[in-house]
């Protein structure tokens, strides 16, 4: 969990460097950045609940809020998938 969350730290770094920039490549930079955000929440946040295991669903443990915050932000802000995709048209796949 902790290679997955410092890659995805590394593409928000770089987001953050391009729109302190003000470069054209800040929606390419952002997409890039969201998609392994993304993708490290919720896999993260999978594998905390595996390994807290029934408990970590239960209200005494704040393990569910972080899956199900996950879910939500994966459906409120475009999921991985979505991102990604808009990477490949951007650079012209």
């Amino acid at each position: 969990m902790m290679v997955k969350i410092e890659s995805a730290r590394s593409a928000v770094y770089y987001a953050a460097c391009v729109a302190a920039e003000e470069s054209d490549e800040l929606a390419l930079a952002a997409s890039m950045a969201k998609a392994a955000a993304s993708d490290t929440y919720s896999f993260c946040a999978g594998t905390a609940l595996q390994i807290f295991g029934g408990v970590g669903f239960t209200w005494e443990y704040d393990i569910h809020l972080y899956f199900k915050r996950a879910r939500s932000s994966a459906s409120l802000l475009g999921d991985a998938p979505y991102h990604r995709e808009l990477v490949a048209q951007a650079i012209g796949l």
